[in-house]
């Protein structure tokens, strides 16, 4: 962020380097170096800058719409704006990259696909475009075409990072397939993150341990509580265990906090339960976020 402002210090109109404090400040709210408000509104005002100079500055737009995608939860103008930067310059790896995974929280995965291969085939190196495709394929059902992508990594990744692209997509893999005695084997015997304790209380429940799904239940909500973020994840461990309630009381908090990404939950498998619940979709409704698919 210094760095950046020094370059503006010199050049008051450099637009790329508004655009860079975009992503820099956007980083620092996910990371927790700053609130998700302070941190995202500066991103916009920063992104919104680098606009008003160059209103066709590719990474300004990329910035924008991923602002308007995860904190906005304005998926409409999120797409206006990934597009606009895509007919302005169609083989940015990066803009490949994010449209794809915008595509993939609206549950249209076989663009999504589509895109994050175009992402690679213009840089065969960009690791999130690998994990992106990974976990889309695994999200679309199509587990044979895991093994493709996981020969083509290995090209340029050592031993010891494939030991971890595996075990991530060995773990989704399970999760997706509800092979919840296979996925109990293979998580930490004591998690602490909020995903492998989501994980763990979900598996435990499906498997009928409830002493322990409830243990880990306990365990999700102090993370959670403690936190003050990613309650989403502590709802749809409630609406696995049967308890609509007590999810949508923690989902009205993530909104509260305006949740990074929460417009997710409407494409969530477990969050299905209660897609047709009258109260979820007035949730939706208040926080402007679009009613789940139908058909």
């Amino acid at each position: 962020i210094e760095q950046y402002q020094s370059v503006l210090e010199i050049d008051p109109d450099y637009a790329l380097a508004y655009a860079g404090l975009a992503d820099a400040y956007g980083f620092s709210s996910i990371q927790g170096v700053m609130s998700q408000h302070e941190g995202y509104e500066r991103s916009r005002e920063m992104a919104e800058n680098a606009l008003s100079i160059d209103p066709d500055l590719v990474e300004a737009l990329l910035a924008l719409a991923d602002i308007q995608l995860e904190y906005d939860w304005d998926t409409e103008a999120a797409e206006r704006s990934y597009l606009r930067a895509l007919e302005l310059r169609p083989s940015d790896a990066e803009g490949l990259r994010t449209y794809g995974y915008f595509l993939a929280t609206e549950g249209r995965y076989d663009e999504a696909i589509s895109y994050y291969k175009k992402a690679l085939e213009v840089d065969p190196m960009q690791l999130r475009a690998y994990f992106g495709l990974g976990i889309t394929l695994i999200f679309a059902g199509r587990y044979e075409d895991v093994p493709w992508l996981t020969e083509k990594l290995a090209k340029h990744r050592d031993e010891r990072f494939m030991g971890m692209w595996n075990y991530r997509l060995n773990m989704l893999q399970l999760r997706f397939q509800n092979r919840w005695e296979e996925l109990i084997e293979v998580l930490p015997a004591e998690p602490e993150s909020i995903g492998d304790l989501q994980d763990a209380t979900i598996a435990y429940y499906h498997t009928g341990n409830m002493e322990r799904a409830n243990e880990f239940l306990q365990r999700l909500t102090e993370a959670v509580e403690e936190s003050k973020d990613e309650y989403s994840s502590l709802a749809a461990a409630l609406v696995q265990m049967g308890q609509p309630d007590r999810a949508l009381e923690y989902l009205e908090k993530a909104v509260q906090v305006r949740e990074v990404n929460l417009s997710f939950i409407r494409n969530d498998p477990d969050f299905e339960p209660i897609l047709d619940d009258p109260r979820f979709l007035d949730l939706l409704k208040r926080a402007g976020i679009k009613p789940p698919p139908t058909g």
